[in-house]
């Protein structure tokens, strides 16, 4: 259910965009899709771990402290391309022309 319900960003972004590139680069199009699907990934899987099988995140810490500068590249550079986007293009004031 929690994978549904994290794709809603990811269809609104299909549905805005319908994935065409147009003149965003390869880089921007991974990072950003990047950043959108390891949140639905890992904020699902983190769920299933705690809930459903009795995961116990403080007995991991030095594993979270490992993980936590892999993990964080595609969203911080999701989160960089997305500023520079908006600095570039602006911010669209009307979806529907």
């Amino acid at each position: 259910m929690l994978l549904v319900i994290g794709s809603i960003p990811l269809a609104i972004i299909g549905g805005l965009s319908r994935f065409q590139p147009q003149n965003s680069s390869y880089l921007q199009r991974v990072l950003i899709l990047g950043w959108v699907f390891q949140g639905i990934v890992v904020g699902s899987a983190t769920n299933m771990l705690s809930s459903e099988l009795g995961f116990d995140w403080e007995k991991l810490s030095w594993r979270r402290a490992l993980l936590f500068p892999v993990c964080s590249l595609l969203p911080v550079g999701g989160m960089v391309v997305a500023g520079l986007m908006i600095h570039d293009y602006g911010i669209c004031q009307l979806l529907v022309t």
